[in-house]
């Protein structure tokens, strides 16, 4: 472990068990920590809790807990968001996830019962506040254990990372008050918005319906659709499941559009899912949400190191079988239909600002494989999706930038240049791209097509192709991928193929993961000043809420231009060989977003 980073006697073990899982509407039953000796409080007044934060933060501690954002919501709940701010923490969950990042589970209780079967039991059954002091003294018993493990883990896990590591660690470990506050506050909706969409919905379902002379039903019902497609309409059967059966599943559908493109049945039919997706997932899922709060907020629960390459994804319910609740929504799987996003809005007195990462797998691949046609593009300010489309095209690309406002083919070209760009940059096969084109670009190209795409794709930037192989014998050496931040995967054995991407993939696309960690470090610093709030954090871009007020547009490119210049040399001795700029908008809801710079 860095001495200089981390001071391991200055560690303190803590943990809150609580009422309930929602800390805006629950009370801590009990807390622990363990610095030197181990402490237990039954029922903590908001008193002890803010004399032991002011202990931390004056003794210069650092505080560990097990998915510790959970945690640090019950003190923000209480009042205590400013000592959280003041206080330096660490996740033992996320150090294990950055030293195994392929483990199914990262429960503590788990972890405990693989290294210690000897307290594969130690868990109570229940949490419930005790009535008994025998109870009391159960509760507090697990609570401290669970301090000790999880303390006891930390350690273990810091002292096998790199100094890059434990850094990386620490930044992420920065960002868990931001990420617990958005959390308590929660996300405020549009009712209006969001009855207009179901009404929409409900009509486009319908008509739907009408078209195709079949029940909506029929979309969840495997049988029924199989029926339907293979008996009914006599379509060839293209894919099956693992059982052997006619496969129903998207990419099936995908696949039948794509062998019948005179067949507009397929496509009605995908169009029919992607309403039951809306129906289900924006709105009955909204409505339910709301219904639970008593209130139109959502409060979609973050979840730090979601995946590994440390995006966030967030938690939708909470509870199992009958006790499941809807207390939030899939906000990382929200939709790019405006109509959706407009149901997303910041609270009064606020505007929605949104800060993208332009082109960012795209620049962190032109710095990895170092292509110099890719380099170019970025460094030379040239448009990389009208250069791709004229070589696919055999179009000059100055006449595709210049005319795709005004001609349909220079339009349908730089289109094709930005598909080629970001979807060929993670060595795709064609009947990949095939369907890639169709589901996320309404493109549906023929085996022809594809193949000449990848080719143009292959020789345009040939030092691409390259660091794939580097990418790959490099990770069969080291054993791992490792990006920009320094966070490493374990890569063991690179004749499977999945591994083989995920050396591909991971030093990009974690780099990008650890870019906004570093981002949203950096702006927090900033907050209070600008009466700037967290919102959420989803693909390539950061969405905080900025005060409506005659100042907003300077605050807006104010954190516009800190994001474009974050301090990679200073956190990870590396400048990239292309800017990394950010592009920013601002809006009343997530669906009217518009550029400031307009």
């Amino acid at each position: 472990m860095t001495q200089s980073l981390i001071d391991a006697a200055k560690l303190d073990g803590f943990d809150l068990e609580t009422s309930g899982l929602q800390p805006w509407a629950g009370e801590i039953i009990s807390m622990a920590h363990y610095h030197t000796v181990g402490v237990t409080m039954q029922e903590p007044s908001v008193a002890a809790l803010r004399e032991w934060l002011e202990e931390c933060r004056d003794e210069g501690r650092t505080i560990v807990g097990w998915n510790v954002m959970f945690d640090i919501a019950w003190l923000i709940a209480k009042g205590l968001g400013y000592l959280v701010r003041q206080n330096k923490w660490l996740d033992g969950m996320l150090l294990l996830k950055r030293i195994d990042g392929f483990r199914f589970s990262y429960s503590l209780k788990t972890i405990v019962k693989e290294k210690w079967p000897q307290y594969a039991d130690y868990a109570i059954d229940d949490f419930s506040k005790p009535t008994t002091e025998e109870g009391w003294q159960k509760m507090l018993t697990y609570n401290l254990q669970d301090v000790v493990f999880t303390l006891t883990l930390a350690k273990e896990y810091l002292n096998q990372m790199t100094n890059k590591e434990v850094a990386m660690a620490m930044t992420e470990a920065e960002c868990l008050p931001e990420l617990a506050q958005a959390w308590v506050d929660g996300i405020h909706i549009d009712t209006a918005a969001l009855q207009l969409l179901k009404e929409e919905n409900t009509s486009k379902l319908v008509s739907l319906r009408m078209d195709l002379g079949v029940s909506t039903t029929v979309i969840s019902s495997p049988k029924q659709l199989a029926n339907v497609l293979y008996e009914q309409w006599g379509l060839p059967i293209l894919d099956r499941t693992e059982k052997g059966s006619p496969s129903t599943s998207k990419d099936a559908l995908h696949k039948l559009a794509i062998y019948a493109p005179e067949d507009q049945r397929i496509m009605k039919l995908l169009e029919m899912r992607r309403c039951k997706t809306i129906q289900g997932k924006y709105v009955e899922a909204v409505e339910k949400s709301i219904a639970h709060h008593g209130s139109n907020v959502t409060h979609p629960q973050p979840q730090a190191g979601g995946t590994y390459t440390s995006r966030l994804t967030y938690s939708s319910k909470q509870g199992k079988g009958k006790s499941e609740v809807q207390t939030g929504i899939a906000l990382h799987q929200w939709s790019r239909d405006k109509r959706v996003r407009a149901e997303l809005t910041p609270p009064p007195g606020y505007l929605l600002g949104e800060w993208d990462f332009s082109g960012q797998e795209m620049r962190l691949m032109a710095d990895a494989s170092q292509d110099e046609t890719m380099l170019s593009l970025f460094l030379q300010g040239i448009d990389s999706h009208a250069y791709m489309g004229a070589s696919i095209k055999e179009l000059d690309w100055h006449w595709v930038h210049n005319e795709q406002d005004n001609d349909p083919a220079a339009k349908q070209a730089r289109y094709l240049g930005k598909f080629a760009n970001l979807s060929l940059q993670y060595r795709i096969g064609v009947a990949t791209i095939r369907i890639r084109a169709l589901t996320q670009y309404g493109l549906n190209l023929s085996e022809a097509e594809a193949t000449l795409i990848r080719s143009k794709y292959a020789t345009t930037y040939p030092g691409v192709l390259q660091y794939w192989v580097d990418s790959i014998q490099k990770a069969g050496r080291l054993g791992y991928a490792e990006t920009r931040g320094g966070h490493r995967i374990k890569l063991d054995d690179m004749s499977e193929y999945s591994l083989q991407q995920t050396a591909i993939n991971f030093p990009i696309q974690g780099t990008g993961g650890d870019m906004k960690l570093l981002a949203l470090a950096v702006l927090k610093n900033h907050f209070p000043e600008l009466g700037v709030h967290f919102a959420w954090d989803l693909h390539d871009a950061l969405f905080l809420y900025i005060p409506d007020d005659s100042r907003a547009v300077k605050t807006a490119r104010f954190i516009e231009h800190t994001l474009s210049n974050l301090p990679y040399e200073k956190a990870w001795g590396w400048r990239p060989a292309v800017p990394l700029p950010v592009d920013g908008k601002l809006g009343k809801s997530w669906g009217s977003l518009k550029s400031y710079k307009d």
